[in-house]
């Protein structure tokens, strides 16, 4: 919970890269800094995140994290992965499963995901 948390605060202060496949003036304020993650030492890349309205009142919102993909030949397609249930915070997908990073069981930093 405090990882999310924390991650929730400190991913939308990005950094532009000159290598950015996806920055734009509409994306740029969801920029995150992938080499200033807490606790993950090593750069993981063009990412974006960032809280979107999902109500025409703007009262309640979407919290996405977005990763281009790493292969080459990867098409223009977008997968959204949604965890579901009451406090099961999507970030646990990322961060165990599907994103440039795992934590691993009884480790106290995360390793690049292969």
């Amino acid at each position: 919970m405090w990882l999310s948390l924390v991650c929730s605060i400190l991913l939308p202060l990005g950094v532009v890269n000159a290598q950015s496949q996806y920055l734009n003036d509409k994306t740029k304020e969801f920029v995150v800094n992938g080499s200033a993650l807490p606790f993950v030492d090593f750069d993981i890349g063009e990412s974006y995140a960032g809280y979107l309205p999902n109500t025409p009142s703007g009262i309640s919102s979407l919290y996405f994290w977005f990763f281009p993909s790493s292969d080459p030949n990867a098409s223009d397609e977008i997968t959204v992965w949604l965890n579901g249930g009451p406090g099961c915070s999507s970030l646990a997908g990322i961060m165990l499963e599907n994103g440039p990073f795992l934590w691993q069981p009884g480790t106290y930093r995360p390793v690049r995901n292969p």
